[in-house]
């Protein structure tokens, strides 16, 4: 069975970003070990960019920030 060279590329491409992923992971979790936390944070974000930083979109934004950092930091400690 010969294999395109596209094909083969497109593998390469894909293992290349599967071990930086991982690689990642491990790195970061010494800075992040509550990765949910940091997941809300970015939805939340998203939130308030696709409402175009409306005001009720921000203040959720920050609220969101004032709950979650603490109990991530608190998670992060122990």
């Amino acid at each position: 069975m010969v294999i395109s060279s596209g094909l083969l590329l497109v593998t390469r491409i894909v293992v290349l970003l599967v071990v930086v992923v991982v690689g990642c992971c491990f790195v970061m979790h010494r800075y992040i070990s509550g990765a949910n936390f940091l997941g809300e944070i970015i939805e939340w974000f998203g939130f308030a960019m696709a409402s175009n930083f409306s005001l009720s979109g921000v203040t959720f934004f920050i609220f969101t920030i004032a709950n979650l950092a603490p109990r991530a930091a608190q998670h992060h400690e122990w």
